[in-house]
């Protein structure tokens, strides 16, 4: 009897609790409470630490006439890359891995101008391929993989500087 009763007892107070943790109000997504907020502002600012303490390419310095050579010349540099990557000439891919980090960062800008939305998504591109470049032990397959990706997207940006239409992918 005595098992019994301890065993409803806990029972009730299990219920009491559990409709407490249950019985809040609901919010609209995406209208997080202050501790949801907090928690994404939180891992935001882990990611940008990551992104801050990742091996970095130390970019050539490059000449670059306008925003169209520089897409011109990330497009052979790339073409290059999976050729020397391919080949197994680490010294060579190191290097141009360092001249496609220069001509980025010396149209970077422009290009953010003239790319409108889809910069967000190249400039992610190109900062994965720089830090898998730069990374102590390079997965090749990546690399491989990562350069193709911004072959494409350079020659999709000089089509799109050049007026001609991009078809898609």
């Amino acid at each position: 009897m005595r098992l019994r009763a301890a065993t409803i007892a806990l029972l009730a107070a299990s219920a009491v609790l559990l409709s407490a943790c249950g019985g809040g109000t609901v919010t609209p997504a995406g209208a997080g409470s202050g501790s949801e907020s907090a928690a994404i502002n939180e891992s935001k600012a882990v990611d940008e630490n990551k992104a801050a303490d990742s091996p970095k390419i130390e970019a050539a310095p490059v000449e670059v006439a306008d925003t169209l050579d520089g897409v011109n010349q990330l497009g052979s540099l790339t073409k290059d890359f999976k050729q020397a990557i391919e080949a197994g000439d680490d010294a060579k891919w190191q290097e141009l891995s360092r001249q496609i980090a220069g001509v980025w960062e010396a149209i970077k800008s422009d290009v953010q101008a003239k790319s409108g939305d889809s910069f967000p998504e190249l400039e992610q591109k190109v900062n994965e391929f720089l830090a898998a470049a730069a990374a102590s032990k390079a997965d090749k397959d990546l690399l491989i993989q990562q350069d193709y990706e911004l072959y494409q997207q350079f020659r999709d940006l000089g089509k799109v500087l050049t007026g001609e239409a991009v078809q898609a992918n």
